[in-house]
C-alpha cells in the first residue's frame, strides 16, 4: 500500500521512526516547508515533501498526524484522493466531522497511539467506518511494528484511549519521578532511588502479568508496593470511562511494559515532555495527579471533542 504521512510533530515523529526502524520505507512524509531539509537529512531513505501538489502518486492510505485546528484544511486538500483510506491520529476530530469534508462514503479510521510506538511497544486504540475486515487486518499488520492495536467497538472509546493508554506513560513517569524526589529530600542518592523505583515498576509488571482482570481483585492486597495499588486504581478508572475490564487490563499492562522499556533510554521528565501538550488531555491529567489523572484527562478529551465538532 502506498502511504502518505502528513505531519511530523510528536506523534507523527514517533510513528515515522517506528516504521523506519522496522524497515518500512515505502512512505512519503509531508511537512512544513521550513522542515524539509532537516527531515530529509534525518530520514534520507524516504521521500519528503511540503505540499499536496508535490505528490506524484495516488496514496492508498493517508495518515493525518496534524493538530486538530489544521486538519480541516488538510482534508479539503486531500479530498481529491477519493479511493484512499484516511487514518487520523487527531484528538477530538470525530468520524462524522471528517466525512463531512471527504464525503459520506469515505473510508475513515481513527487511531489513538501512545509514545511507546517509537520503540515498537506502543498501545493503540482504533475505530473504523466504511472499512471491511480484510482492510482492518492489513492495518493491524502495518501497526504491528509500532505495538499493539486494539479495535474498539465505538468511537467514544477513542476519546477514552487518549486519556488512558495515551496519557498513562506520562502519568507513570510522573508518579515514579515524584517518588524519587521524595526520597532525595531525605538524603538518598538519586541513582540509588531511581534503581529502586525501576525495580518496583518491574515488580508491578510481574504482578499484572501473573494475574488477569478476574484474579487481580483477589490478589491486589497481597503486595506491599505503592505502585501496584496506584496502577490498580488507574485500571479501575479505565473501566469507569468505558473500557471492558479485559481491554483496560491489557492496555494498562502493555503500557507499563512500553513505558518501562522507554525508561532504559529516557528520563522520567523526558517521557512527560514527549506526551504532554499545552491544553491537551495529558496535561489535564497531570494537573490532577493527586486525585485521578485518568478521569481528568478523559473529561478534557470529551471537552475537546465537543468543541472541535462545532
Amino acid at each position: 500500500m502506498k502511504k502518505l504521512l502528513i505531519g511530523l510533530g510528536k506523534m507523527g515523529n514517533c510513528i515515522a521512526r517506528g516504521w523506519i526502524d522496522a524497515g518500512i520505507n515505502d512512505l512519503c512524509i509531508m511537512v512544513k516547508p521550513g522542515q524539509i531539509d532537516v527531515i530529509a537529512n534525518e530520514f534520507p531513505q524516504i521521500k519528503v515533501i511540503s505540499s499536496i501538489s508535490e505528490i506524484d502518486f495516488n496514496p492508498d492510505i493517508i495518515f493525518l498526524a496534524v493538530k486538530p485546528h489544521s486538519i480541516e484544511d488538510i482534508l479539503k486538500e486531500c479530498a481529491i484522493f477519493t479511493n484512499a483510506i484516511f487514518v487520523s491520529f487527531a484528538v477530538g476530530i470525530g468520524v462524522d466531522c471528517t466525512r463531512k469534508i471527504l464525503g459520506a462514503n469515505s473510508k475513515v479510521i481513527r487511531i489513538m497511539p501512545n509514545v511507546s510506538c517509537m520503540i515498537g511497544s506502543g498501545v493503540m486504540g482504533g475505530y473504523a467506518v466504511g472499512i471491511d475486515e480484510s482492510i482492518k487486518i492489513e492495518i493491524s499488520k502495518l501497526f504491528e511494528s509500532l505495538g499493539s492495536l486494539h479495535w474498539l467497538e465505538n468511537e467514544n472509546l477513542i476519546e477514552a484511549s487518549a486519556a488512558f493508554s495515551g496519557g498513562l506513560p506520562a502519568f507513570i513517569a510522573y508518579s515514579a519521578n515524584k517518588f524519587v524526589r521524595t526520597f532525595l529530600d531525605i538524603g538518598l542518592k538519586e541513582k540509588d532511588v531511581v534503581f529502586i523505583v525501576k525495580n518496583m515498576i518491574t515488580e508491578v509488571i510481574e504482578f499484572f502479568s501473573k494475574n488477569d482482570e478476574i484474579s487481580i481483585d483477589e490478589n491486589i492486597n497481597k503486595y506491599n508496593n505503592i505502585f501496584i495499588l496506584l496502577y490498580y486504581r488507574w485500571y479501575l478508572d479505565g473501566i469507569s470511562i468505558g473500557f471492558q475490564s479485559k481491554v483496560a487490563y491489557k492496555m494498562l499492562l502493555e503500557t507499563l511494559r512500553g513505558t518501562s522499556s522507554m525508561l532504559n533510554n529516557y528520563l522520567f521528565n523526558d517521557i512527560i515532555r514527549m506526551v504532554a501538550s499545552k491544553g491537551g488531555t495529558t496535561e489535564a491529567g497531570l494537573n490532577a495527579m493527586a486525585n485521578s489523572p485518568i478521569l481528568a484527562a478523559h473529561q478534557r478529551s470529551l471537552q475537546l471533542f465537543r468543541i472541535l465538532q462545532t
